[in-house]
Protein backbone atom coordinates (compact mmCIF):
# COMPACT_ATOMS: atom_id res chain seq x y z
CA UNK A 1 0.00 0.00 0.00
CA UNK A 2 1.28 3.39 -0.84
CA UNK A 3 1.70 6.69 1.47
CA UNK A 4 -1.16 8.25 -0.24
CA UNK A 5 -3.42 5.48 -0.15
CA UNK A 6 -3.00 4.94 3.23
CA UNK A 7 -5.57 6.95 5.09
CA UNK A 8 -4.70 9.09 7.57
CA UNK A 9 -5.66 8.88 11.65
CA UNK A 10 -8.44 10.60 13.07
CA UNK A 11 -8.43 13.18 15.44
CA UNK A 12 -10.02 11.16 17.48
CA UNK A 13 -7.63 8.10 16.63
CA UNK A 14 -4.41 10.25 17.45
CA UNK A 15 -6.17 11.32 20.78
CA UNK A 16 -6.50 7.56 21.94
CA UNK A 17 -3.42 6.10 20.89
CA UNK A 18 -0.05 7.12 21.40
CA UNK A 19 3.50 6.17 19.96
CA UNK A 20 4.01 2.98 22.07
CA UNK A 21 1.00 1.44 21.10
CA UNK A 22 1.42 2.53 17.04
CA UNK A 23 4.40 0.64 17.50
CA UNK A 24 2.86 -2.59 18.68
CA UNK A 25 0.39 -2.24 15.69
CA UNK A 26 3.76 -1.91 13.43
CA UNK A 27 4.85 -5.09 14.61
CA UNK A 28 2.28 -7.26 14.15
CA UNK A 29 3.17 -8.26 10.91
CA UNK A 30 6.57 -9.57 12.30
CA UNK A 31 4.92 -11.99 15.16
CA UNK A 32 4.12 -15.44 14.76
CA UNK A 33 0.04 -15.67 14.72
CA UNK A 34 -0.26 -16.18 18.19
CA UNK A 35 2.17 -13.22 19.02
CA UNK A 36 -0.05 -11.18 16.68
CA UNK A 37 -3.35 -11.96 18.32
CA UNK A 38 -2.17 -11.01 21.54
CA UNK A 39 -0.22 -7.99 21.02
CA UNK A 40 -3.14 -6.88 19.15
CA UNK A 41 -5.87 -7.33 21.18
CA UNK A 42 -3.27 -5.55 23.86
CA UNK A 43 -3.29 -2.56 21.59
CA UNK A 44 -6.83 -2.71 21.34
CA UNK A 45 -7.05 -2.62 24.80
CA UNK A 46 -5.03 0.28 25.56
CA UNK A 47 -7.04 2.32 23.23
CA UNK A 48 -10.17 1.48 25.10
CA UNK A 49 -8.92 2.51 28.29
CA UNK A 50 -7.47 5.90 26.72
CA UNK A 51 -11.20 6.33 25.04
CA UNK A 52 -12.39 5.75 28.50
CA UNK A 53 -10.10 8.07 30.44
CA UNK A 54 -10.58 10.60 27.86
CA UNK A 55 -14.47 10.66 28.38
CA UNK A 56 -13.71 10.57 31.59
CA UNK A 57 -11.76 13.41 32.02
CA UNK A 58 -13.17 15.60 28.93
CA UNK A 59 -16.77 14.84 30.44
CA UNK A 60 -19.62 13.16 28.32
CA UNK A 61 -19.24 15.04 25.19
CA UNK A 62 -17.10 14.94 22.14
CA UNK A 63 -16.04 18.65 22.43
CA UNK A 64 -12.49 18.14 21.58
CA UNK A 65 -12.96 16.73 18.52
CA UNK A 66 -16.27 18.65 16.82
CA UNK A 67 -16.20 21.46 14.27
CA UNK A 68 -17.41 24.59 15.25
CA UNK A 69 -21.55 24.74 15.56
CA UNK A 70 -21.42 26.71 12.65
CA UNK A 71 -20.17 24.37 10.38
CA UNK A 72 -21.48 21.73 11.95
CA UNK A 73 -25.21 22.35 10.52
CA UNK A 74 -23.72 22.72 6.85
CA UNK A 75 -24.60 20.78 3.83
CA UNK A 76 -23.84 16.97 3.17
CA UNK A 77 -21.35 17.80 0.74
CA UNK A 78 -18.73 19.67 3.35
CA UNK A 79 -18.74 16.50 5.61
CA UNK A 80 -17.66 14.23 2.42
CA UNK A 81 -15.27 16.08 1.53
CA UNK A 82 -13.97 16.61 4.85
CA UNK A 83 -14.15 12.40 5.51
CA UNK A 84 -12.98 11.59 2.31
CA UNK A 85 -9.56 11.98 3.67
CA UNK A 86 -10.22 9.00 5.43
CA UNK A 87 -10.90 6.21 3.45
CA UNK A 88 -8.64 4.18 0.82
CA UNK A 89 -8.49 5.06 -2.94
CA UNK A 90 -11.90 2.56 -3.53
CA UNK A 91 -13.84 4.19 -1.04
CA UNK A 92 -12.41 8.31 -2.29
CA UNK A 93 -13.31 7.44 -5.89
CA UNK A 94 -16.90 6.34 -4.34
CA UNK A 95 -17.11 9.20 -2.61
CA UNK A 96 -15.76 11.68 -5.59
CA UNK A 97 -18.39 10.36 -7.78
CA UNK A 98 -21.87 10.43 -4.95
CA UNK A 99 -19.79 14.55 -4.91
CA UNK A 100 -20.20 14.86 -8.78
CA UNK A 101 -23.96 13.46 -8.26
CA UNK A 102 -24.42 16.09 -5.43
CA UNK A 103 -23.23 19.11 -7.41
CA UNK A 104 -25.22 17.70 -10.61
CA UNK A 105 -28.73 17.73 -8.82
CA UNK A 106 -27.88 20.87 -6.77
CA UNK A 107 -26.72 22.41 -10.73
CA UNK A 108 -30.11 21.29 -11.50
CA UNK A 109 -31.79 22.51 -8.60
CA UNK A 110 -30.52 25.92 -9.88
CA UNK A 111 -31.59 25.76 -13.14
CA UNK A 112 -35.05 24.66 -12.48
CA UNK A 113 -35.75 27.47 -9.76
CA UNK A 114 -34.37 29.71 -12.01
CA UNK A 115 -36.63 28.49 -14.57
CA UNK A 116 -39.49 29.05 -12.44
CA UNK A 117 -38.61 32.08 -11.33
CA UNK A 118 -38.19 33.45 -15.28
CA UNK A 119 -41.81 32.41 -16.03
CA UNK A 120 -43.68 34.18 -13.16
Amino acid sequence: MNKEDTPKMTEFDCLVSSEPIQLMKAMLPFLPPQGQHLLSIYAKAMEMRNTIQTFQNQGSDMSMCSLPQSKTNSDPLHMIQEIRDYCGPATRQKMDQCMNLMAMMELADLFQNDDSENIQ
